[in-house]
């Protein structure tokens, strides 16, 4: 995360930083992103770069740690009009609310896109310890499934979190190799409902 001499910045340097760094991940990815550029757009000496920032990954983790908060206030509002406490109407509100997120903020969504096509071993270094906090909000959802009864009791919120989240991991690894327009976020609900319905109901033929 960034240095507190970036957080000793004036809020519109701040946010310039910022402005320009989005701009540049959503147009290059993380492997093809130049600190050159963000610096000469930025219009700061690439020596306070590093009195701000460890490096290029230590921004963009920032950034993602970014649209992340922005992106759970913006499901939890979505998600607070609903009165069911069912827990799979939580998570059927949380696929569409992340849709409509990306809509609402494309330049979030190409990052995300460019993210998705970056190899195992750089998602991993992206990654790190900032899938803690997507755990910790599915595992929320969960005990409040548990108490409301429309989860299991009998079985352990944080192990259902770590599987759910790796079936959101291994769902965008499928989704690599589609094309990301209008269509797909038309489509991409029914995707998502077949993924709750695989939660929910398993690979079993209902008899």
């Amino acid at each position: 995360m960034p240095k507190q001499t970036f957080f000793n910045l004036s809020e519109e340097k701040r946010n310039k930083i910022k402005s320009v760094a989005l701009d540049e991940f959503s147009e290059h990815s993380f492997s093809k992103s130049s600190i050159n550029r963000i610096v000469e757009n930025t219009g700061i000496a690439k020596g306070s770069f590093y009195q701000y920032f460890e490096d290029k990954l230590d921004l963009y983790r920032y950034i993602l740690q970014c649209i992340s908060e922005e992106k759970i206030i913006y499901i939890q509002k979505y998600t607070e009009e609903l009165s069911s406490g069912d827990f799979f109407d939580y998570l059927k509100a949380t696929y569409s609310s992340g849709i409509a997120f990306a809509i609402d903020h494309p330049v979030y969504a190409k990052i995300g896109i460019f993210l998705l096509k970056e190899d195992e071993k750089t998602q991993k270094l992206i990654f790190g310890d900032l899938m803690s906090s997507g755990e910790d909000f599915v595992k929320n959802m969960i005990l409040k499934g548990q108490e409301n009864g429309s989860i299991r009791q009998d079985i352990s919120a944080d192990f259902v979190a770590f599987i759910i989240n790796k079936l959101n991991l291994a769902s965008t690894e499928y989704l690599k190799s589609k094309t990301f327009d209008d269509d797909f976020y038309k489509s991409y609900e029914a995707f998502s409902n077949s993924i709750i319905d695989l939660i929910k109901n398993g690979i079993k033929t209902v008899q």
